[in-house]
Order: C-alpha cells, then sequence, then structure tokens
C-alpha cells in the first residue's frame, strides 16, 4: 500500500468534495507550499503534506519528533470538538425521556427529568463524543495507521458523518450492519475505530483507485479489452457484490461491512466460547474497562469512558472475554452491570444487544454466584437457549411438539431475552414461519370441530375460541367456561378468572396489604396509597360490602380484554370504553377488586400489567384514579391509572371488567 499522497488519492478526494480545493484549510496550506498551484489536485496535495507534516512532524528521517506531535494534537483536538461535538441546544429531549424508560424498565421506578438531570446527561454525551473523537484523531495519527495521507482523510471526513452502528436482523436469518446518518442532533459519540476493519476498508479503496488509475492511462482499444483487477478481500460477499460496494467509495459502507467480517465475530469464531470473566469494582477507574472494548463493534454504552464511570459508581462490572486467535482473552462478549448487590441488566453482542446463540452455558454458569437474582436472568438464558434449538428444528423441518408450541406461543409464561426490548426477534420470525391455525389443535389437543370462530359456533363440546368478541360470543364463552379463547391467538387472549371478594374488613385488607408491603412481596406506588387511605372512596364502601355480604364474601367472574377487542379502531374515552363494556354485557368491578387480585396475582408475568375497571377513587392530589397491576424488574406493583372522563385508553391497553350478574347466573 502506498504510503504517502500520491496524484490518484487527490483526484479521488477532489471528485468526492468538488469544493474541497477552495476550502480555507486547503488554500492557507497552498499559499504555505514550496510551489503553489492553482491546480485542484496539487492543493490537495499540498494540504495533506501541511497536515502530514504537522501531526506526524519528523525529528529525524526515521523518528517521529512525539513532543510536539503530541503538543499539535492537543491543539487540534478543542477544534474538532467545536466542530464535531453535539450543541447542548441540540440535545433532543428524547435523549433524556429515553433514560426514564430504561430507569422504569430497570425497575428504577419513574424518573424526574429536572435540571439538573438533563445537565449531567447533557456532559455525558457530549464527553463521549469527545473521548470517540479523539480516539480517531490519535490513531490516525500515530505511527501505527500507516496509511496513505488521503485515505486518512476519507476515513476521518467519513466518520464524521456516521451516527450510531446498528445490527439488523434479516428475513433470512442474516445480520445486516450499518451505520445510521449522522446529524446535528445526534446524541451517540462516533463510530468505534477498529484497526483491523479500517486497514481492510482503505486497502481495498486504494486497491481500487489505482486500477482506476492504471485503466485511465490505457487507449480506448486496450481499455475496451482490459478489465478492473480488485482481489475479493470479503469474507461473505460475492465478487460483484464486493466491487459493487467499493466502488461507492462510501467509508461508512465499506467500514461497516468489514466490521460484521471481523473474524471474532463470524460464526466460526462465535462458537469459541473458551474464556474469562473479569470483574471491575464498584467505583474503580473505567480506564480499564473502557480500554478493553475499544475497537469492537458493540452497541454497549459502557464503551465510552463517561457512561462507563457512571455505571461503575452504582456497583460493580462483569465482562466475559473469549479468546481471540491468539489464544487471549480479549473479545468481549457479555457484559453483567450491577446496581449495588442486585442485577441491573445482561447485554450481549448481537442486535438489540441480545446474547449470541453461542454464550448462554457461560451466561448460566455464571448466574448461579447470584442467587435469586441469577435465577430470574437464568430463565432468561434458558429461554434464549429454547428458541436457539427451535430454531435449528424449523431449519431442518423437524416437528415441533406441544410443549415446544406453547413454549413459542408464550402460553405459560413470556419468553425473556437479556436486549432492551426484551423481545428476541426469533420469536416473531419462527411464529411467521407456521401455520398457527394447525398449531392450535397440537397445542390444546383438540380437533378443528372443537375449535369456534363465532359465538353460533360455541357448543359443550367446543374447547377453544378464534374470534371476534359480541355480546352473544362473551356469554357463551363463559356459560360454557371455555378454556381457551382469543381474539387473535396467540397476541389477544381473552382471559376468564373466579375472584373472591368481600372475605376481610376494609381494616383487614388495607392490613393484609402493608404485610405484604413490609415482606417486600408487593409494592405500592404512593398514588395507589393515597387511594387506598381514601376513607370515604374506598375504605367505606369497603367495609360496607363486607357487611352486607354476612363474612361469606362474594365471587366475582372476570374477563380480561384488550380495549381494541372491544371493537374501537382508535383510542376510547373513559365515557366511551365503560359505555361500549355495558353494550357487551360487562360491569365495572367493585373498587377493592384490585387489592385482592394484587395479593392472589403472584405469578404475574413479568413486564405484564392490566387495568381494573371500577368506580374512580381520587389520589392526594384529587384526580380521578382506577388502580392497575403490573409486573416489572422491581417486581409486583400495586399503581394508580389517571381516569378522567375524557381521557384516552390505548387500543392495547389490557383492562378487567366482571360479567354482570344476570349473565353469571344463566
Amino acid at each position: 500500500m502506498a504510503k504517502h499522497s500520491n496524484n490518484y488519492g487527490s483526484q479521488f478526494l477532489h471528485e468526492q468534495q468538488g469544493t474541497l480545493h477552495t476550502s480555507t484549510p486547503v488554500e492557507r496550506a497552498n499559499q504555505k507550499a514550496e510551489e503553489s498551484s492553482q491546480k485542484p489536485t496539487q492543493k490537495i496535495a499540498s494540504f495533506l503534506a501541511r497536515y502530514k507534516h504537522v501531526l506526524q512532524p519528523q525529528a529525524t528521517k526515521q523518528e517521529l519528533d512525539t513532543t510536539t506531535q503530541e503538543r499539535n494534537l492537543q491543539m487540534l483536538l478543542p477544534k474538532l470538538y467545536e466542530e464535531l461535538v453535539i450543541e447542548s441546544q441540540d440535545i433532543p429531549y428524547a435523549a433524556f425521556e429515553l433514560e426514564q424508560q430504561i430507569a422504569r424498565s430497570l425497575g428504577h421506578g419513574d424518573v424526574t427529568i429536572t435540571e439538573e438531570f438533563k445537565e449531567r446527561k447533557t456532559q455525558e454525551i457530549r464527553g463521549n463524543q469527545q473521548e470517540s473523537i479523539k480516539y480517531w484523531a490519535t490513531y490516525l495519527t500515530s505511527p501505527d495507521a500507516d496509511y496513505p495521507d488521503y485515505a486518512k482523510y476519507w476515513a476521518f471526513t467519513g466518520m464524521q458523518t456516521m451516527g450510531k452502528l446498528v445490527k439488523k436482523e434479516q428475513e433470512d436469518g442474516s445480520e445486516k450492519v450499518y451505520f445510521a446518518k449522522r446529524t446535528k442532533d445526534t446524541v451517540a459519540p462516533y463510530s468505534v475505530c477498529n484497526a483491523a476493519a479500517l486497514a481492510k476498508s482503505i486497502s481495498a479503496l486504494d486497491v481500487y483507485l489505482q486500477e482506476q488509475d492504471r485503466r485511465k492511462k490505457l487507449s480506448k482499444a486496450k481499455r475496451k479489452q482490459d478489465s478492473l483487477q480488485l482481489e475479493n478481500t470479503s469474507t461473505q460477499l460475492t465478487d460483484t457484490e464486493f466491487t459493487q460496494l467499493i466502488a461507492t467509495k462510501s467509508f461508512s459502507a465499506i467500514y461497516a461491512q468489514f466490521l460484521k467480517e471481523l473474524p471474532e465475530y463470524t460464526e466460526e469464531g462465535l462458537e469459541n466460547i473458551q474464556g474469562e470473566w473479569i470483574q471491575y469494582k464498584q467505583n474503580s477507574d473505567a480506564a480499564r474497562l473502557v480500554e478493553s472494548l475499544k475497537g469492537y463493534p458493540l452497541e454497549w454504552c459502557t464503551a465510552n469512558q463517561q457512561t462507563a464511570q457512571g455505571q461503575l459508581q452504582g456497583g460493580d462490572f462483569y465482562v466475559y472475554y473469549s479468546q481471540n486467535s491468539q489464544g487471549e482473552h480479549k473479545i468481549p462478549r457479555v457484559a453483567i452491570r450491577m446496581e449495588q448487590d442486585n442485577i441491573a441488566e445482561v447485554r450481549g453482542i448481537a442486535a438489540s444487544q441480545e446474547v449470541d446463540p453461542y454464550i448462554t452455558p457461560v451466561i448460566q454458569t455464571k448466574m448461579q454466584e447470584f442467587g435469586t437474582e441469577g435465577k430470574q436472568y437464568q430463565k432468561k438464558a434458558s429461554d434464549m437457549q429454547q428458541m436457539t434449538v427451535l430454531m435449528k428444528k424449523q431449519e431442518h423441518n423437524e416437528q415441533l411438539n406441544a410443549q415446544e408450541l406453547r413454549f413459542l406461543y408464550e402460553l405459560d409464561s413470556t419468553i425473556e431475552g437479556f436486549g432492551y426490548n426484551n423481545k428476541d426477534p426469533r420469536i416473531k420470525e419462527l411464529r411467521e414461519q407456521r401455520d398457527a391455525k394447525k398449531d392450535v389443535l397440537t397445542v390444546f389437543d383438540c380437533t378443528q370441530d372443537q375449535v369456534a370462530t363465532s359465538g353460533t359456533e360455541i357448543t359443550t363440546q367446543t374447547k377453544v375460541y378464534i374470534g371476534a368478541i359480541n355480546k352473544e360470543a362473551l356469554q357463551y364463552i363463559q356459560q360454557f367456561s371455555i378454556d381457551y379463547a382469543y381474539t387473535s391467538f396467540p397476541e389477544t387472549p381473552i382471559a376468564l378468572q373466579n375472584l373472591t371478594i368481600g372475605t376481610l374488613s376494609s381494616e383487614e385488607l388495607l392490613c393484609t396489604l402493608k404485610q405484604a408491603k413490609d415482606a417486600c412481596d408487593i409494592n405500592i406506588l404512593g398514588y395507589a396509597q393515597s387511594m387506598l387511605d381514601n376513607r370515604s372512596e374506598f375504605q367505606e364502601p369497603t367495609q360496607s360490602r363486607f357487611e352486607s355480604l354476612d363474612n361469606k364474601g362474594e365471587t366475582l367472574n372476570l374477563v380480561t380484554l384488550q380495549v381494541k377487542d372491544l371493537g374501537f379502531s382508535s383510542d376510547p374515552t373513559t365515557v366511551e370504553l365503560f359505555a361500549k363494556a355495558t353494550e357487551l354485557g360487562l360491569e365495572l368491578c367493585p373498587k377493592e377488586t384490585a387489592a385482592y387480585l394484587r395479593l392472589q396475582d403472584t405469578n404475574q408475568p413479568r413486564d405484564d400489567w392490566y387495568y381494573i375497571a371500577s368506580q374512580t377513587v381520587p389520589d392526594s392530589d384529587g384526580r380521578p384514579r382506577v388502580f392497575d397491576c403490573e409486573h416489572d424488574a422491581g417486581g409486583l406493583w400495586l399503581r394508580g391509572h389517571w381516569t378522567e372522563p375524557g381521557d384516552h385508553w390505548r387500543l392495547s391497553d389490557r383492562v378487567v371488567f366482571r360479567f354482570s350478574k344476570s349473565d353469571s347466573d344463566t
């Protein structure tokens, strides 16, 4: 590879950036050149030579003047930061809201976006961008970056256009890796700088440009007989695909491809899971952790200095490094972040930070060290491993049994992953390859004539109902106690449940809730507690019902439905929702229903929530609310949901109603 600026390199930059030769830096460099020129390519060559002299000054012909180089680089960096780092006012509010969402998903409750919070997050975002710019600048001006000068400029300016690294699973199961376009409000740090991928990118382009330059010098006749001689250095692309990629001359596209092809992260490389866990202690310096992650195409925010330091303040950090080609434990595969003694998150290297399919046994072994915390994550690891088994069976056209199908359709519990969205994309992919109607017969051990799709088809022999909701269908589902009912299988079940209430006085019910809370079995949000404490609107009606039932209690026939299942195509108001439920033969639940449900529904799936339709109870601010039950990373919750008459309900909301007494007695 050529080591110095050259005519074809300068010509390439001129073609890429038509106004580069008239820019202020180039004009200044041209004026200081021994022989100034008005030729665009010569002016660009002088510019490249000038910057090489400044950023790689020679003490002798063989040695670099490192002292001068360091000084010049430190003078350049503030200018780069001023030009490239996001301005505080350009940081979108969504960046702060994302922190709220992450905190909630990890069970930290609701985070208030204060000015102090925004300032801290702003410093983190800008600091991480500065660190990434510094890494690129430092590497490209070091003796290790032995590339042509034009190529360094191409890489550094190309890097400036690149936003977040995106990994996306394709329909054929392959993974697409690319960089999102960077805009003035992009908060992500600049791309990882990987020496191997950079070297391959520059080498491929340089060979391509040399070939173009060679062919330009041929006569037209010889050029027609001549072909572009370009060695395919990709391990994944065909010769045609490779040539088309390099012909784009896009640093972003070429670099992303070679990042994807790093040997460590190919399927063969991932199969090697030999390695070791390294623990980074709470409140320790994050430099060692960040340095170990540099150069690897990770989506982990921990790869950035300020973020990593903040995470280490919260607890220990564990990273599993597998072997590289030299047998060294260097390749980051899994990260476990702690919040004090609790596992806050586990992240892998696949799309959406899911773990790759080969590393699961390593995670399972590690989780045994964390007791109960580890068990929760062991389920995730087990789920991911089971998904891999099902994918392989599907690829080989092997039949899935009823138990495997129940797992795939999440009938007994949700499939949990390690990504932010907690949803393995393989679930959707695998379901789309199957015939759900046939799978229903296997899952529920029934025949086609035992599956009803409308209320009129329901008989005493019906085992499964999959169809729209109307008053007739609901009446028959309840009357014949259909065990498996859905408006759409498996996404929207019609859940029937019998719940006995009124067995506890108001005081006993509140005492039982407090005991469960004190034992950390449940959590009660502040607004929900204020609703429970409301004497006239909650405690007195609860006590009155208890006394009227003569200590015998009352069994409610409940049904849980999604709002859209009631026939809505847009988000209804509270008034509209409750009125529609009445049309379908449903009623509002007694106010204390939610308290009994929270105490009894101890097996509520993780990330599940539902609202209990009832007459509203004012909170401590006087706003009307109904209760909702939720299970997140923080455990089981009793919360309060704003329910003004004009408030809108989302179509995806799940709401609990009771069957009307007349229908229940039918």
